[in-house]
């Protein structure tokens, strides 16, 4: 089984922020590996944190995939050599995306706080979806609209623009569900129906959220970055009906205990001033994909790890790289790609 995976670098200069990597998960072999930057336009170098760095939301497209960078949507052979790019104004903090086969892909554009439907022969807008402006989401939320020219080039402008960092919703997912395309909103800590602005779901273990994955029958799974945990929601009586705790795993406490000194030092040294924004944590969790009976799951420093599914059994993880600074984003499971 291969599994495609992007990972960010904290900090790190924008030419080495992070990749897109595809790995033999029976082995742990690393088969291939190239760099992921945005860069037409150049976002710029941002000194502190990651926002504009590495690689974002993958999705095993036939015999290639697509992995997302800040702006732009990568199409990459099975061997991750580049073959094309889908550029759109609207493209700006792309996290995770989706697709189903119809000829389109979705992305949350998390700078926006919007979502957008791309078509994947020629990159036209299908359909955009702004969240804000619905009043339902107004009255679930007390959101206002955000002050966006959507007829110009978002893609620079919304990381020079500091009014606009604080995204109200952070809209990072979209999954559909049934005839609803639904997205997760992890600031407020929602799962909402784009078309309908109906909350879904609101609990505070999804402040902080990433990854949605919808099942059929209504199982919503979530990543709790905040509480290190999986979680596990029914959509249809809106209720969180269980939760993996990463930590309670011997072999994942031990891979963070490996990484807690650093993380200490740099907090430390944070306290006065000596290092600039948030320390980056262990166990990070982010990247999130499930493949028939095994769920695998990203987190920082860099590794994989893989749950039995639907039991929740520890199965085993694979570890990328040992710098906490280097955190998984985009996964994906397939054996064809």
């Amino acid at each position: 089984m291969r599994i495609f995976f992007s990972t960010v670098v904290r900090d790190a200069p924008p030419d080495r922020g992070g990749e897109i990597v595809r790995m033999d998960w029976e082995t742990g072999r690393v088969e291939a590996r190239a760099p992921v930057r945005a860069m037409d336009p150049d976002p710029g170098d941002r000194a502190v944190g990651s926002s504009t760095r590495g690689g974002r939301g993958v999705r095993i497209l036939g015999s290639g995939i697509c992995v997302a960078s800040y702006h732009t949507l990568h199409f990459l052979g099975p061997d991750l050599a580049p073959r094309r790019a889908i550029l759109h104004s609207l493209l700006a903090g792309v996290h995770e995306t989706w697709t189903d086969g119809d000829g389109t892909i979705w992305a949350a554009c998390t700078a926006l706080d919007a979502v957008v439907r791309l078509d994947l022969a020629d990159g036209r807008l299908v359909e955009a979806f702004w969240p804000c402006e619905n009043p339902a989401v107004q009255r679930a939320f007390g959101v206002v609209p955000m002050e966006i020219d959507k007829s110009g080039d978002c893609r620079v402008s919304t990381v020079r623009d500091r009014t606009l960092k604080k995204n109200r919703l952070h809209l990072n997912a979209v999954a559909p569900w049934r005839d609803a395309m639904l997205a997760l909103c992890s600031r407020p800590g929602a799962v909402i129906d784009l078309r309908t602005g109906d909350v879904r779901l609101r609990d505070e273990a999804l402040k902080g959220a990433h990854n949605l994955v919808v099942l059929p029958d209504g199982t919503a799974l979530v990543n709790d970055t905040a509480r290190r945990a999986i979680l596990f929601y029914d959509l249809p009586s809106a209720r969180l009906v269980r939760r993996i705790d990463l930590m309670a795993v011997p072999d994942i406490r031990s891979l963070v205990r490996r990484c807690s000194a650093a993380y200490a030092i740099r907090r430390a040294l944070a306290a006065v001033g000596m290092f600039r924004g948030n320390p980056p944590r262990p166990l990070f969790v982010r990247g999130l994909a499930l493949e028939k009976d095994r769920l695998f799951v990203g987190i920082s420093p860099a590794a994989i790890l893989c749950f039995e599914f639907p039991g929740g059994r520890f199965l085993g993880l694979r570890p990328y790289s040992w710098d906490v600074r280097t955190t998984m984003h985009g996964l994906a499971v397939g054996e064809g790609a």
